[in-house]
């Protein structure tokens, strides 16, 4: 029937003629017959015709016997079921849930009002100096894969400059390729990173205090002299080295071919004639690279000084506070899957209980009408063979020497067995669980309306406490 293994119960009926061919119905009817058996006016049961009825019942009693084992299990399984079916299955279960939501609000509020007061006090800090600096706009916050972007560009910048100036200096410096790529990433280094640097303390040249703005003004004279003389010193050297290329000494060059050479140019301002292309090429890309780093150092953050910061402060405890709440709604997302996916669990092993229920309210239905045939084909066959020993010996004795319990000619004898073998005598611990397609079909509907409404009234639970720890953490949060 099911995870029992439990199958239908069929009982086998008595083979017919099984009666006749034991007791030789023709030989010993007519030996009766001869000998006047049963006598005139008889008014019970001859021994060959009581020893045919007490096989016969007897037939029925060994195939309830084999029954015994399926009717305990079908019994078992069919009030089993009805339990199950009539308990409320969801008992406890809005209960187990509170507390699940309980343990995960411990400690979470005092953490909560600290994220909330990080929150408060970055944002006041921020209107506060938005105040102070007369600012009528929110800080510029870069998102976090712009702000890698802005930090690349140097690299690049450096890469790039480093490949172009190792090209130009390598083929005229005496260690060759590697030589000039060292000297040229040492120049880029200054160039680039220098500018990205004091792009980042432009903003203290429009910054409220004055001695910001003095210093920063300092910074940027210092900057543009350094960049200047530096750029300027090694173009000259390049184009040095272009004129005094194929000239005497050992190695064919005017200077000793050593990058230390360039810092022995002297005053590059007194010798800008002798610029030839490649080191103006030379001054002019690094002159671009030095703007764009400039330029990308000043916009990494708000181009007001302190601003930005105080934004990101701002940005990054509000998003603490936010992540807070998303790790809260996550676990109470994950909790309320968790019990409504049980809940649901709970109600298919129900259903599956109620269904259980009534596939055993149908074997014991079958059970009963393969019964009923049984005790039938036996009454049948038994009436069968008393009325053939009857016809024999009526056939064959002294006329008019019939027993009195003998029916008349032509009618026939009706055996019953009466109430000892009805179905609710022999199985008197199934009569309580037998029920008709319509009883039970009423029956399985009323199980599984008292399981819908007690569905229904749990999940209204656990979407209320749901409900109010959402709540409670957005008040916590908003507070």
């Amino acid at each position: 029937m099911s995870k029992n293994g439990l199958k239908p119960f069929v009982f086998e009926s008595l083979e017919h003629g099984y009666l006749e061919k034991k007791y030789n119905i023709e030989k010993v009817a007519s030996a009766d017959a001869r000998a006047q058996v049963p006598a005139q006016g008889a008014l019970q049961w001859t021994a060959t015709e009581l020893e045919a009825i007490g096989e016969t019942r007897t037939f029925i009693n060994k195939k309830v016997a084999n029954s015994t084992n399926w009717t305990s299990e079908i019994a078992s399984i069919i009030s089993n079921s009805a339990r199950e079916s009539t308990e409320n299955p969801f008992l406890g279960v809005p209960q187990e849930f509170q507390t699940k939501i309980d343990q995960l609000t411990i400690g979470q509020e005092n953490e909560i009002r600290i994220l909330r007061e990080n929150k408060e006090k970055a944002l006041n800090d921020l209107r506060v100096f938005k105040l102070d600096h007369n600012l009528q706009r929110d800080p510029t916050i870069k998102p976090g894969w712009l702000k890698i972007v802005s930090l690349f560009i140097p690299i690049f910048l450096i890469a790039t400059e480093s490949y172009f100036n190792g090209s130009i200096f390598g083929g005229s410096m005496p260690g060759g390729q590697l030589e000039g790529i060292v000297f040229a990433v040492g120049i880029s280094l200054v160039n680039v990173l220098g500018s990205f640097v004091m792009g980042m303390t432009l903003p203290w040249l429009w910054y409220k205090d004055t001695a910001m703005r003095i210093w920063g003004s300092i910074f940027l004279i210092f900057y543009i002299l350094i960049i200047t003389f530096m750029n300027l010193t090694f173009g000259v050297f390049r184009s040095s080295l272009q004129i005094d290329q194929g000239v005497s000494n050992d190695d064919g060059f005017g200077f000793e071919n050593s990058s230390t050479d360039a810092f022995f140019i002297g005053n590059p301002f007194t010798q800008l004639e002798t610029l030839e292309t490649n080191g103006l090429l030379f001054i002019l890309v690094g002159f671009l690279f030095a703007l764009i780093s400039l330029l990308d150092g000043l916009f990494y953050k708000d181009t007001y000084y302190g601003f930005g910061y105080r934004g990101e402060k701002l940005k990054k405890a509000n998003d603490e506070l936010e992540e807070k709440y998303e790790v809260l709604r996550k676990n109470i997302g994950n909790y309320y899957a968790e019990f409504s996916n049980k809940c649901k669990a709970i109600k298919n092993k129900s259903t599956g209980s109620i269904e259980q229920w009534r596939r055993g309210t149908e074997f014991l239905q079958g059970f009963k009408s393969s019964y009923d045939t049984l005790v039938s084909s036996a009454t049948e066959q038994i009436n069968h063979f008393l009325n053939q020993y009857i016809a024999i010996n009526r056939a064959r004795r002294m006329p008019n020497t019939e027993p009195a319990y003998w029916p008349s000619e032509g009618d026939s004898v009706k055996f019953d067995f009466g109430k000892e073998l009805e179905f609710n005598t022999v199985f008197a611990q199934l009569h309580g669980e037998y029920l008709t397609d319509t009883e039970a079909d009423t029956k399985k509907a009323e199980f599984s309306s008292d399981l819908e409404t007690n569905y229904a009234l749990v999940m209204k639970e656990i979407d209320s406490v749901n409900k109010q720890f959402r709540e409670t953490v957005e008040r916590l949060i908003n507070q």
